[in-house]
């Protein structure tokens, strides 16, 4: 189970995971500079990984999703 809660928007879906990809970056510039990962650098990977990808699930329903029209 996660910590996070799913984005109910669109604006904060794409948000959470412009922050997602930022952290995923930092950690691999850290295992590049570090030559290997630290101890609990790849468990959070791993986990960041998975909230991206329901991240970009999110996405996709909400992008997809009938907005109303106002007459």
């Amino acid at each position: 189970m996660t910590d996070w809660a799913v984005p109910d928007t669109l604006a904060l879906a794409h948000r959470r995971r412009r922050e997602v990809i930022a952290e995923i970056k930092r950690l691999l510039v850290l295992r590049d500079l570090i030559g290997d990962w630290a101890p609990d650098h790849r468990a959070r990977y791993l986990v960041l990984c998975e909230e991206e990808r329901i991240l970009i699930k999110r996405v996709r329903e909400l992008s997809l999703a009938p907005t109303p029209v106002l007459v």
